[in-house]
């Protein structure tokens, strides 16, 4: 169960005219399957409202057993097996390319939000979950998928440099130069400076406003 707050009049009034996140969720999940990417569709959703107005919405899904997210699974050593843990970097690198190939955007994309079940016969699989900030473009460009790349590799930075490396490889596919590598990562570094440089101001800036908030 994944429940979304509706705090303030202007937020309550605002999903007078227009979907709750809730069924948003819901419609996104639907067309991400339909795009051939595993994820978790919701069973039902429930909007509560007060006076007419929002105050709550929830989206209910099917419950998996043995499962973590991603991030734990791999950087806090969910997985232990070194054999399993490659296979699942790769197949995560090719999960996030046809994420990308599908025209699917997500604003926080990272291992937090790539659902890991392993299964009783050794397997796995990987689901994309989580679309609060998701949306589906018409095309992906290469500075956008550069972007997201940087942004994950940010979150990802506790995985050794080989696994990065690995992720990339499954992400690019065999066919790709050692050139065009080469130019993926300086062109992930940079990007990732930058995006580093934006969390540094945000995150100054929230301070500023709380401790005006504060005085």
């Amino acid at each position: 169960v994944k429940i979304y707050y509706y705090p303030g009049l202007w937020q309550k009034v605002k999903y007078l005219f227009r979907p709750s996140k809730a069924h948003r969720e819901l419609v996104l999940a639907t067309r991400i399957r339909e795009k051939g990417i595993p994820t978790i569709v919701p069973e039902k959703v429930r909007n509560v409202r007060e006076w007419g107005l929002l105050k709550e919405s929830a989206v209910f899904a099917e419950y998996l057993p043995d499962c973590m997210n991603l991030e734990e699974a791999l950087i806090r050593k969910g997985v232990a097996d070194g054999w399993l843990k490659k296979q699942v970097v790769r197949e995560y690198g090719k999960l996030a390319r046809l994420i990308h190939d599908q025209g699917v955007y997500q604003d926080d994309f990272d291992p937090n939000n790539i659902l890991f079940q392993k299964k009783a016969d050794s397997t796995f699989q990987l689901y994309f979950v989580d679309f609060e900030r998701t949306r589906i473009v018409r095309q992906f460009s290469l500075p956008r998928r550069i972007h997201s790349l940087a942004k994950l590799n940010r979150m990802g930075r506790h995985l050794s440099r080989t696994d990065q490396m690995r992720f990339l490889h499954a992400y690019l596919g065999p066919r790709a130069t050692r050139r065009e590598r080469r130019e993926w990562i300086s062109g992930i570094r940079r990007e990732e400076d930058q995006v580093r440089l934006r969390d540094q101001r945000r995150a100054a800036h929230l301070v500023l406003v709380v401790d005006a908030s504060a005085s």
